[in-house]
């Protein structure tokens, strides 16, 4: 019996330090939803400031799901739809582009 505690006691100990979680690397909520907005008013900020883009290049949504930036809507061209996938990579670097802007 008195071996079953030990063990228990050590399970539970051990169980507990591989649940614990470092201090500082939980990113809270709400800080990560202002650095999304952040990023996503810089992409919109550089498109609407590009001259060279179509009004519908300039307006694409802008949606960030799960560490990726998805831009949606039509472009001009397959050259405006390869700039502004470029605009977002630079604009938000880390993150994975998913460019699903139709040309039309």
């Amino acid at each position: 019996m008195k071996r079953f505690l030990i063990f228990a006691a050590l399970f539970l100990t051990l169980g507990a330090q591989a649940n614990a979680v470092p201090e500082g690397s939980v990113q809270d909520p709400e800080e990560s939803a202002v650095e999304t907005l952040e990023i996503s008013d810089a992409i919109r900020a550089l498109l609407k400031n590009d001259s060279t883009l179509s009004a519908s290049a300039q307006n694409v949504g802008i949606f960030e799901k799960h560490n990726c930036i998805i831009l949606k809507g039509s472009v001009k061209s397959a050259e405006e739809q390869t700039k502004i996938g470029k605009i977002a990579e630079e604009a938000s670097p880390g993150m994975k582009i998913i460019n699903d802007t139709k040309v039309r």
